[in-house]
């Protein structure tokens, strides 16, 4: 009677196989996944930045996050703690919003900060990628 089916071995080298695979896509998997989630928070900061912008022009002094009807946005940015700051006593008015990294999985780019001036990032090679 002839047996059908793999042998211990050969089910053990495809194991084998697999796992090596896996140790070789697994990384560049995840680097793709965390370049996507730093291009959503860039494009979070351009609409907030838009947001501010309008606001501005029709009543001429800066919101707060909560008044900008960003609320889906935020939502969509899991790992990442958005911080607003609105300084409408200073001349020129200002804002600064803050997307920090919360889950540490991103070190090397675990912060990025635009304002109504300027953007600034704790690594700003990572952010351009």
């Amino acid at each position: 009677m002839k047996n059908n089916g793999f042998t211990l071995i050969e089910l053990m080298v495809a194991l084998a196989i697999m796992a090596m695979l896996m140790t070789v896509a697994l990384p560049g998997y995840q680097q793709l996944i965390i370049r996507g989630e730093r291009s959503d928070v860039k494009l979070f900061l351009t609409r907030l930045a838009q947001s501010q912008a309008e606001y501005y022009y029709l009543t001429t002094q800066y919101t707060t996050l909560a008044n900008l009807n960003l609320d889906d946005a935020v939502d969509q940015l899991d790992n990442y703690r958005v911080n607003m700051t609105v300084n409408n006593g200073a001349m020129p008015p200002s804002w600064v919003a803050t997307v920090t990294r919360q889950d540490g999985r991103d070190m090397d780019c675990l912060e990025y900060s635009m304002s109504n001036i300027t953007y600034d990032a704790t690594n700003s090679k990572c952010w351009e990628q």
